[in-house]
């Protein structure tokens, strides 16, 4: 640990003040500068990889919207969906370090084709899962409509709750 004892502590000279100051403003003020500047760096790799990823996933479902035959719900490349693919093709090509340094970019856009995928296996799963069971025509009409009551207790074993005043 840094000690904080400055070494202008005995001066009287006009440059004391300036010693001073640049110990206890300037030298801070740099480490916090120094300090902000690479988190700076970081926050904006972390906010760059999340649109690429978002972007890929939104392509992956322009993709699939616009080149998907009809009754499927994904374009598929050889038999498998195209996001599948293209998110195996791009972490492979990310995790071996086939751009240099710019290999996580890649992978991020693996990251946004494998989240198309998962978003369109939960939304077939949930609509076959949750989707109410279809009503037969013959049953539809067959129970009267609900009847709204503008009071509570208006039916007639109710009517010793009902106000008197």
């Amino acid at each position: 640990m840094e000690s904080l004892h400055s070494p202008h502590v005995g001066d009287v000279s006009p440059a004391r003040f300036a010693g001073w100051y640049r110990d206890l403003v300037e030298e801070p003020r740099a480490r916090l500068a120094a300090f902000h500047a690479g988190r700076g760096e970081t926050s904006f790799k972390i906010v760059a990889g999340a649109l690429t990823a978002g972007l890929a996933g939104g392509t992956m479902g322009l993709v699939n919207a616009r080149f998907a035959v009809p009754g499927d719900d994904a374009a598929r490349v050889f038999g498998a969906p195209v996001d599948l693919v293209t998110a195996g093709i791009c972490y492979g090509l990310g995790l071996t370090g086939y751009f240099g340094s710019e290999s996580h970019h890649v992978v991020n856009i693996g990251h946004g084709c494998l989240a198309a995928y998962g978003y369109r296996k939960i939304m077939r799963f949930s609509r076959e899962r949750f989707a109410s069971p279809p009503i037969d025509q013959a049953v539809r009409g067959a129970l009267p409509a609900p009847q709204q009551r503008a009071w509570p207790y208006n039916h007639a074993s109710q009517a010793q709750f009902a106000p008197t005043h």
